[in-house]
């Protein structure tokens, strides 16, 4: 730390630093819309928050910042419960099979195992005609079991229609019915506006959310040189949770007009607290010691010392050093190449 003690003349810059972080939870209330909920649900929601008027509406401001789920008011009388127009107790007939339950379908099909072609036996090829059909290799021979029903050759035919190229329809078992695709039999679905119920309360609802936004920081950082210093220095803190809220009167002026334009009332803010950080800071020039520059700030609290000095560099000794570095250098690299061409 260094101590500033020439009583000379001096010029004093005051260089504020900040750090100002908000978080802000804002309201917003939807328009009244019509809504339906399948069911006799007059008491469930009755008992959910109601309103009159929705300008006047109090509705509780969650604590915290965490997100929320939304509010939803509902306006008073409302509720009504009605029946189910459209349904007949909760039930639609089918429109496939027309309340029947079941579809017309072919007592038989087309054998899936030889698909229904020549390969329905290796003998007749279908025809009923023994030996028409020149038989295949002895290796596909063994696959073959069944004797043909058409032709009556053995271990010719293809065992799920015995040669016959069609067998009885697995969907009807041959019957020429089957259970309807759409309501698998039942005659009717159960209809989703009122999901069954027969029944539908209706009522005018609106919903309200307090949604919390992300508010810019604002920073006046410490310079690089300053960095490590002024990170362990007495910055002061305050908390503001009201736009109200009086500032610090230690806060200096120059910093006032920044913190009160992000302090601002925003429109639908309902809940915010503002972390509001910042460290005097005293940038000090000496006639008598030109080559230097002098930092001053608050210590942090409990140290030894109210204030810390801290020296730095002139911009012009930093430039006449950075001068003699690179001059330095450049000889460096001409002796070096002197070098090279003497051996050389």
């Amino acid at each position: 730390m260094e101590r500033l003690i020439v009583p000379v003349t001096a010029q004093l810059t005051r260089r504020p630093l900040l750090d100002l972080q908000i978080r802000r939870r804002f309201e917003e209330r939807g328009k009244p819309r019509q809504r339906e909920e399948p069911g006799r649900r007059l008491k469930q929601i009755s008992k959910r928050l109601t309103y009159t008027d929705l300008e006047t509406l109090e509705v509780p401001v969650p604590e915290g910042f965490a997100q929320t789920p939304p509010v939803k008011a509902v306006l008073a009388g409302s509720i009504a419960e009605k029946q189910c127009p459209g349904c007949d107790e909760g039930w639609l007939e089918c429109d496939a099979c027309e309340g029947s339950g079941t579809q017309d379908c072919p007592e038989k099909e087309k054998c899936r195992g030889c698909d229904g072609g020549a390969d329905a036996c290796w003998s007749c090829g279908g025809t009923g005609k023994r030996g028409s059909r020149k038989p295949p290799a002895k290796g596909q021979r063994k696959a073959r079991t069944d004797f043909c029903k058409l032709c009556g050759e053995d271990d010719v035919a293809c065992p799920d229609c015995s040669g016959e190229q069609i067998k009885k329809c697995d969907r009807c078992n041959g019957t020429g019915h089957r259970p309807c695709d759409e309501c698998k039999g039942r005659k009717r679905f159960e209809h989703d506006r009122c999901e069954g119920f027969g029944h539908v309360t209706t009522f005018t609802e609106v919903v309200i959310n307090h949604t919390v936004k992300p508010t810019p920081k604002g920073r006046i950082p410490a310079p690089a040189h300053l960095w490590w210093q002024t990170r362990r220095a007495g910055w002061r803190q305050e908390i503001l949770t009201s736009p109200a809220a009086e500032l610090p009167a230690d806060l200096p002026e120059t910093l006032r007009p920044e913190v009160e334009r992000r302090l601002a009332f925003a429109k639908g803010e309902v809940l915010r607290k503002a972390t509001l950080r910042f460290l005097p800071v005293a940038r000090v020039e000496v006639v008598g010691d030109p080559e230097w520059v002098y930092f001053a700030f608050p210590e942090r609290p409990g140290t030894d010392g109210g204030l810390k000095v801290v020296r730095r560099p002139a911009r012009q000794r930093v430039v006449r050093l950075a001068g003699i570095a690179a001059t330095a250098v450049v000889i460096a690299v001409l002796v070096a190449w002197l070098g090279m061409k003497a051996t050389g």
